[in-house]
């Protein structure tokens, strides 16, 4: 049995961050799910993208002509600002975790890596640290659940199967 190597507390520090961070996100996107919500009752459709729901919300405001009342303009200016305030908490916490992985020689040589930005480095920095602790990468990998999809049979079927049983399949999808 192969026992993880105890965590630093710069490292415990940095997966604090990420998992505030993390938080943030999933309460944001809450939040805009329920302003796209309550202004669907009211006829107006809310784009998918953040950034358009962000830039669609001034201008219901703006409209006297969309049917919204006082109240609910006075309930949709707070939860734009709660929105606003969530997108500020989150560049903060990627200012902060830019600097740290600025600080950490190790994290600057994962952000090397084509593809691995500070936010990706920091994050595996966290969750591994010394990787020496790992015989390959491929052990590495498993630790961190990224094991390849088995896409074998297994010994079920032989693949001798009709080609009505298939057309019927597809006939169902």
């Amino acid at each position: 049995m192969r026992f993880v190597g105890v965590k630093t507390v710069e490292q415990q520090d940095l997966q604090a961050v990420h998992r505030v961070r993390s938080s943030l996100i999933r309460e944001r996107t809450a939040k805009a799910n329920q302003l796209r919500g309550l202004v669907y009752e009211y006829g107006l459709v809310a784009p998918q993208e953040l950034i358009s729901l962000r830039r669609a919300v001034p201008q219901w405001l703006e409209d006297a002509e969309n049917g919204l009342t006082a109240r609910f303009r006075a309930l949709l200016v707070g939860l734009y600002r709660d929105l606003q305030r969530f997108d500020e908490r989150v560049r903060e916490l990627d200012q902060e975790i830019a600097a740290i992985a600025r600080e950490h020689e190790a994290v600057g040589r994962l952000e090397q890596l084509r593809g691995i930005g500070p936010l990706t480095a920091s994050a595996l920095y966290a969750l591994v640290g010394d990787a020496r602790q790992y015989r390959n990468g491929r052990e590495m990998a498993v630790s961190l659940g990224l094991t390849p999809r088995q896409h074998s049979s297994g010994g079920k079927g032989d693949g001798s199967g009709s080609a009505s049983e298939a057309t019927s399949t597809c006939a169902r999808c």
